[in-house]
């Protein structure tokens, strides 16, 4: 009885181990061959997706168009650059004098 629910762990186990080797092999293949950038930049771009906070903690914001850490979504006047730090008041004026 034991001998066989070992047999059945390591059938059910090594199944899902094989499963998940075979889609992170695709993954990383998919990062490797389709990005632009190496694959360690690759991976601090997709993690700077989230939010400006995570791109600044990635070294990757504030980004351009087409450069590491940007996404569309955090750019938030669509100027083609995102995470960009805010002025304090319109015109770049600082109030001090």
């Amino acid at each position: 009885m034991r001998r066989q629910r070992a047999d059945h762990i390591i059938r059910v186990w090594g199944l899902r181990l094989v499963v998940i080797g075979a889609v992170l092999g695709l993954a990383w293949f998919t990062v490797a061959s389709l990005s632009p950038w190496p694959v360690p930049t690759t991976l601090r771009h997709l993690a700077a997706s989230k939010d400006c906070d995570t791109a600044r903690a990635m070294d990757l914001a504030p980004a351009r168009r087409g450069e590491p850490g940007y996404w569309s979504w955090l750019d938030a006047d669509h100027d083609g650059m995102a995470c960009e730090r805010w002025p304090a008041l319109a015109g770049g004026q600082t109030g001090q004098g």
